[in-house]
């Protein structure tokens, strides 16, 4: 069975600074782990936030689906995912949430698990393939490519968090960003 993605945060709740919370989404130091900020230098958060918010309206999806259907892609066992292959990495860390309030990881469990997931595009599955065959190991360094051109998504065990409780899905200058509307086809979310 997957992993149930719970809030294993221990720190005490504080109140951010606006100016705190724009420094740790755009600088990428919120853990020393990560390899691209949450939001690109020049955007801005209300902005992003907002225009998110209109593309689920357009879509008829709400926060909420979308945060339950990618903890469901994380409880789900399965190789392919609504016809799209699944490549579980495992870490023994997961990122802290920018807000302070979240974090999916103990900080006490030293133990591999996943913590993303790469979502292979279905439907462009032979030009995938030899994508990462090409780049080989190269991990992170590939995703910009892998998810500009639309060959992939990555999905972190704090998106559901980031949805559900900010409403934000990352900015459009990072890899991890859970576009809307890529999300509603990559994972078939109907309309409610």
């Amino acid at each position: 069975m997957g992993r149930i993605i719970t809030n294993e945060h221990f720190g005490i709740p504080r109140e951010l600074s606006r100016g705190e919370l724009l420094r740790r989404l755009k600088s990428g130091d919120v853990n020393s782990c990560l390899m691209f900020s949450y939001l690109g230098l020049d955007e801005d958060l209300d902005e992003v936030i907002a225009s998110d918010k209109k593309v689920l309206a357009e879509l008829g999806v709400t926060y909420d689906t979308v945060a339950k259907s990618i903890e469901e892609l994380f409880l789900s066992d399965s190789d392919n995912y609504n016809g799209n292959p699944v490549i579980r990495r495992e870490f023994i860390h997961s990122p802290v949430c920018p807000w302070d309030d979240y974090c999916s990881v103990s900080p006490f469990n030293l133990s591999s698990k996943v913590t993303e997931i790469v979502l292979v595009n279905g439907e462009k599955l032979e030009e995938a393939i030899t994508f990462m065959e090409e780049r080989g190991d190269d991990g992170l360094r590939c995703f910009p490519e892998l998810v500009r051109r639309d060959l992939g998504m990555i999905f972190s065990d704090i998106h559901p968090h980031l949805i559900r409780d900010h409403y934000f899905f990352e900015g459009h200058q990072t890899p991890y960003r859970v576009d809307p509307r890529r999300t509603v086809r990559y994972l078939n979310l109907g309309t409610e």
